[in-house]
């Protein structure tokens, strides 16, 4: 932004009046200005609720999806300024009308225009689409999001005023508005596909138009001004009955993948690329990446599908107004038809009231009604459960949707013997609580029950357990696993391990937010309140530091996880779908488990007492809770969320193919594999992805995998602090270990960039 606008911005905004745009226009032109698309943008951003403006990589896609077409007259409309599009279609020497209900974006859409053909009108597009006979090539609009209203619409026959979304009235009259050979795009929240009461489908053919492609926007879009999730679609007068839906990716190779595909008529390998969807099943496109994933996961797990219709004798809902609600059946499995809660096999289990499950009586002769409340409450049994619901506000299953269902099962003998194993796993749980509460209430049965447990004992459940682990944190308890019975030195490896745990964490949750651009700012400023008091500083990083960090973003994220508006933004950001993994880093039984560790490695670590064996040992007894705390609170979650290291990449077409490393375990060399992405990974950078999904978050430079100076192999190192040297990273897995400091500006660019958001100046 040039200087003089600058000021002009600030002049306006220090008026007793305030911003005005139109002002700020008049002085433009007065001072004979000069004013950069780029530069519209910022004084929009400056007004108050600045207006509904399209990104300008939408804008960018727009052209990209429409580049080949004769257009020779189009129209845009939207409630903020207009003109971008108008503008970029210049070359194709259009003649574009633009309207805005607005007096000032009006002001602002004619100084973006200025010298071309664009003709901006300060009107509002839905009655002017209504009375205009004008036909168009082309149409970009950008309707007013969440807004319903009794609305005559354009149908083939008469038809009374509905009470109708307004993305759809305006994509019923934009479409009435084009020439046989038209389209028009639509920027449209994602209710216009998945609230099903809408019947935006349904509407359209009504009105002899055709929804012929639907594409997912990124999340975040359109921050600041909204985290609304939005889609665009295409609509014209011919079709062919089916849809092409797809996602607009961050990776261009897959969307001129999706967008060659459009142009072709055929779909792609995924939904990313484009799917081909007859009008009858279009329900957007969660639903159908939802469907893919589980595809993939029933892929690798070599299970069968089955119709759910197809091994159920019948499903039985009830009324609040029934009680008890239904009858006890052995042959039972209640769903729940709201939330993520358990499905179970007796009435007794139910954990809401009866009306919000529904109950499904299975064919025994095919499936166990056990092994199928199982597998509900999987990863797998619960997307299938999401992606079969309908609703924004309060998604929910009906019967229907619940016939309608796919699940994945294996043979029946495989099913019996899995309730089989379940049973007795519960049987042991049961017992070892029992000898749990039989020790403390009996102190003088203390041996009797020590050698009663013995059975269940086994060397290896904490080897078995590190090699599920990321490196970072595997390589440190091996350390711990290995290092004999000196408990001085057990102590120490694990108060090292929690430490590098909360920096862990904190990594991947910076780097998740670090990806929303606007929130990070946002977080990172209530973490610079009070820094200085606190010692909070990422110059020189601290456990404390990491979990400040932890218990600030963890907090963000649980309140996002519990709001249907927000939760796929945080799946977004972390890049991955699977709920309980996300309950698992932010959980706060786990902060708090990290949080007394913390407080015990200040008071043991700064104390200047000799510590005797028994002190030792009783340290090395407490710190061995919290790891089987956390070991409980994190479950199989390191199973499902991987860390990977990227090598070569191999684009084919619509999909990146990766030869990766799954950097876990305890020691390098580390496990190779391939896996499939929608988008490009940097190599060499640690990322962490989830099982069948095709993205993956790429971790901040605060942890790498280095080659150790003294041995010569891998190792992982952790950022320690900023030096007049350098940047320090140490180690934790090796007791002769040296830290390194040197030259890392890809770490310093991070170190700097967090200091500056929490009020800290970095030393270069």
């Amino acid at each position: 932004m040039t200087h003089e606008i600058f000021q002009l911005i600030g002049s306006s905004r220090n008026s007793p009046r305030g911003f005005d745009a139109s002002t700020i226009v008049r002085e433009i032109e007065k001072q004979g200005l000069a004013v950069t698309d780029d530069e519209i943008r910022e004084i929009v951003n400056s007004r108050d609720g600045g207006g509904f403006i399209p990104p300008k990589r939408v804008i960018d896609f727009v052209m990209r999806l429409t580049s080949g077409r004769q257009i020779s007259t189009a129209l845009e409309f939207g409630c903020g300024v207009v003109g971008f599009l108008g503008k970029a279609l210049e070359q194709q020497k259009a003649k574009v009308k633009a309207l805005t209900p607005n007096v000032e974006c009006a002001a602002l859409s004619r100084l973006l225009c200025k010298g071309t053909a664009v003709e901006v009108d300060c009107a509002a597009p839905l009655a002017w689409l209504e009375k205009t006979e004008l036909r168009f090539d082309f149409v970009f609009g950008m309707p007013p999001f969440g807004l319903k209203a009794e609305t005559p619409l354009p149908f083939l026959q008469e038809t009374p005023r509905r009470n109708i979304d307004s993305a759809i009235a305006h994509a019923a009259w934009a479409g009435s508005c084009l020439a046989d050979d038209g389209i028009a795009v639509l920027v449209v929240p994602t209710g216009f596909a998945e609230i099903q009461s809408n019947q935006a489908v349904e509407t359209l053919t009504a009105c002899g138009l055709n929804l012929i492609a639907y594409l997912s926007l990124p999340s975040g879009i359109f921050l600041p001004h909204s985290s609304v999730a939005a889609a665009l679609a295409v609509v014209a007068r011919k079709g062919t009955g089916r849809i092409f839906v797809g996602s607009v990716s961050d990776d261009a190779n897959r969307n001129d993948a999706f967008i060659r595909n459009f142009k072709n008529g055929r779909e792609g390998s995924d939904v990313g690329t484009g799917r081909l969807v007859a009008q009858t099943d279009f329900r957007g496109v969660r639903v159908l990446e939802a469907k893919e994933k589980v595809d993939r996961t029933a892929a690798r797990l070599g299970l069968a599908p089955n119709r759910l219709q197809d091994i159920l004798e019948t499903v039985n809902l009830t009324k609040a107004s029934e009680p008890p609600g239904f009858e006890e059946q052995p042959n039972a499995v209640y769903l729940p038809m709201i939330g993520r809660g358990d499905a179970v096999t007796s009435v007794g289990q139910l954990r809401m009231k009866p009306h919000n499950y529904a109950q499904l009586l299975v064919k025994s002769s095919v499936v166990d009604p056990e092994y199928l409340a199982g597998f509900f409450n999987t990863p797998l049994g619960l997307s299938i459960r999401e992606q079969s619901t309908s609703g924004v506000t309060i998604p929910k299953l009906t019967k229907m949707t619940i016939t309608q269902m796919t699940v994945f099962l294996p043979d029946l003998t495989t099913q019996r013997s899995t309730v089989r194993t379940q049973t007795r796993l519960r049987e042991a749980s049961a017992e070892l609580r029992e000898f749990e509460k039989r020790l403390w209430e009996q102190p003088g049965k203390c041996e009797a029950v020590a050698k009663a447990t013995e059975r269940f004992e086994r060397k290896e459940a904490l080897s078995d357990w590190i090699d599920t682990l990321p490196f970072p944190l595997g390589s440190i308890l091996w350390a711990y696993q290995t290092c004999g019975a000196d408990n001085r030195k057990r102590y120490d490896h694990l108060l090292d391990f929690f430490e590098a745990y909360g920096e862990f964490l904190a990594t991947i949750l910076l780097s998740a937010f670090w990806r929303d651009e606007e929130l990070l700012e946002a977080e990172l400023k209530k973490l610079g309140e009070g820094a200085a008091k606190q010692g909070f500083s990422f110059l020189r990083a601290a456990f404390g530091t990491w979990m400040r960090t932890v218990e600030r973003l963890g907090s963000t994220c649980r309140q996002f996880l519990q709001s249907s508006d927000n939760r796929d933004r945080l799946r977004g950001m972390l890049c991955i779908n699977d709920d309980d993994v996300i309950g698992s880093l932010i959980s706060v039984r786990a902060t708090q488990i990290l949080n007394k560790a913390n407080k015990r490695r200040n008071d043991w670590r700064h104390s200047k007492s000799v510590v005797s064996e028994g002190e030792s040992e009783a340290r090395h007894t407490e710190m061995r809770g919290y790891l089987i705390d956390l070991r409980e609170c994190m479950g199989v979650a390191w199973d499902r969320y991987e860390l990977i290291l990227p090598g070569k990449s191999e684009f084919l077409g619509d999909v990146n193919l990766y030869s990766i490393e799954r950097v876990r375990g305890r020691c390098a060399p580390f496990e190779k594999a391939e896996t499939e992405l929608a988008h490009q990974m940097k190599k060499g950078t640690l990322h962490l992805k989830a099982q069948d999904e095709r993205r993956a978050l790429e971790l901040l430079p605060l942890i790498k995998i280095l080659s150790s100076p003294e041995s010569v192999q891998n190792a992982c190192y952790f950022y320690n602090k900023q030096e007049s040297e350098g940047i320090k990273f140490v180690s934790y897995h090796f007791d002769s270990e040296i830290p390194i400091t040197k030259d890392f500006p890809d770490t310093l660019h991070v170190i700097t960039r967090l200091s500056a958001a929490v009020g800290q100046a970095a030393n270069h």
